[in-house]
């Protein structure tokens, strides 16, 4: 077997007699966004249906509606073998999609030494992104608190710099004028990088009121909040269905000698 990468037009349904299997990038862009999403919306719909009360306790014991993340889809089955079942069937093509997204910048930036230093950094910061994410999904906080905390930290860190420095490239350093569809979305991007810092900020103020004054309903604001960053940064991800509209990615049996 053999793979390869094409743009929508060339003969990439012809490669090895007709018998290759096509599938277009921005498909598979958006099968990796939908699959955490799915994720996280069972794990949220099962807990408040089944675990209200439990899903919804602090250490200080006041009245909350709406759970964390963490409480969510990592504390209760079966929301939390869905959650990572589910991301565990979205980390090979996410994994994909991080290295078609560095061949993007590579392909649309200035061919300058800085450039491609910063391209490089969006790559390191994207294996960051995808191994905290990993780790908070796999490692629950009740199982190991620490690595569990350290996971969220790097998943957070890395994804912040990674949204602000892909929309600080593209917006700045192109070696071209963008075409109509990376200019949607760079447009969705900078939207999306707004609301997330916005949604960080706002989840960061109300985990420390919660903590400090332990106030009815503000551990639940705060979730809310956690959550907004966390689906505008699924949303980022998911601009690369426009970067790649016409991306295809070709599976095909090569003939032998």
């Amino acid at each position: 077997m053999g793979s390869g990468l094409w743009r929508q037009g060339q003969p990439a349904d012809r490669v090895a007699g007709g018998q290759a299997r096509v599938v277009l990038v921005r498909h598979l862009a958006a099968v990796t966004v939908l699959l955490p999403l799915l994720a996280l919306t069972l794990c949220y719909a099962l807990s408040l249906y089944m675990h209200f009360d439990l899903a919804n306790r602090t250490h200080c014991l006041v009245f909350n509606f709406f759970p964390s993340i963490s409480s969510a889809a990592g504390k209760f089955s079966p929301q939390k073998f869905i959650w990572r079942a589910l991301l565990a069937l979205h980390l090979a093509p996410r994994v994909l999609l991080g290295y078609l997204t560095h061949a993007h910048l590579a392909r649309v930036l200035r061919q300058s030494p800085r450039c491609r230093r910063l391209t490089a950094t969006c790559l390191l910061l994207y294996a960051l992104e995808q191994a905290g994410l990993s780790g908070v999904s796999f490692v629950g906080s009740l199982e190991h608190y620490t690595l569990h905390k350290v996971s969220f930290i790097v998943f957070v860190a890395a994804s912040e710099a990674y949204m602000v420095l892909v929309t600080a490239l593209l917006s700045r350093c192109r070696a071209a004028p963008p075409p109509p569809h990376e200019q949607t979305s760079l447009r969705w991007k900078q939207r999306l990088l707004t609301l997330n810092v916005f949604s960080l900020v706002v989840a960061m103020y109300l985990f420390v009121r919660h903590n400090t004054y332990c106030e009815p309903g503000v551990y639940s604001l705060f979730a809310i909040f956690e959550t907004c960053m966390v689906l505008s940064n699924m949303a980022f991800h998911f601009t690369s269905y426009w970067d790649f509209h016409d991306l295809q990615l070709c599976i095909a049996r090569v003939a032998q000698d």
